[in-house]
């Protein structure tokens, strides 16, 4: 692995471009075991160096401890096996990067579970329509404005 960060960090062409390296060993490995490839990631060139799963507060605090110098990415996985730490107490730890891989999705889920409830009760999502923000707000949101006027500039008649 060392020999692949090594590689994309020789390959990079945008100064912009991060490389993070991640490491899974803890939950095989151990801890340690971990660190110790988190090291080697480092001296290979990475950006950042990602230790995942730490299982307890003692384990985020031992990998920022040892690694101490390097930026560090977290891992805040909603329901995942690494303790959920405020973010003022990762950036005390020394963490740069703090990932929420999952938090959209679920509350997506979540949303759509409450509309299809509301559904089979009501017949209709009528009673949540002013929370769902309508199809004007949706569209601001995804750039539909940037995308018409893009449509515009570069229509097939010239227009």
């Amino acid at each position: 692995m060392a020999a692949k960060v090594r590689a994309a960090v020789d390959a990079r062409t945008d100064p912009d471009l991060l490389v993070i390296a991640r490491t899974d060993a803890a939950a095989v490995d151990g801890l340690d075991a971990a660190i110790d490839r988190a090291r080697r990631y480092a001296d290979a060139g990475a950006d950042l160096l990602f230790v995942e799963a730490p299982t307890s507060e003692r384990d985020v605090e031992t990998v920022a401890t040892a690694l101490a110098g390097h930026r560090l990415v977290f891992n805040w996985a909603e329901g995942g096996r690494t303790p959920p730490l405020s973010r003022d107490r990762l950036a005390e730890l020394g963490f740069a990067l703090v990932l929420f891989p999952v938090g959209t999705l679920l509350a997506a889920t979540a949303g759509m579970r409450e509309l299809l409830e509301r559904l089979r009760a009501e017949g209709t999502p009528a009673s949540l329509i002013d929370r769902l923000g309508g199809l004007d707000a949706f569209a601001e949101l995804a750039g539909l404005g940037e995308v018409r006027e893009l449509e515009q500039r570069y229509r097939a008649d010239g227009g």
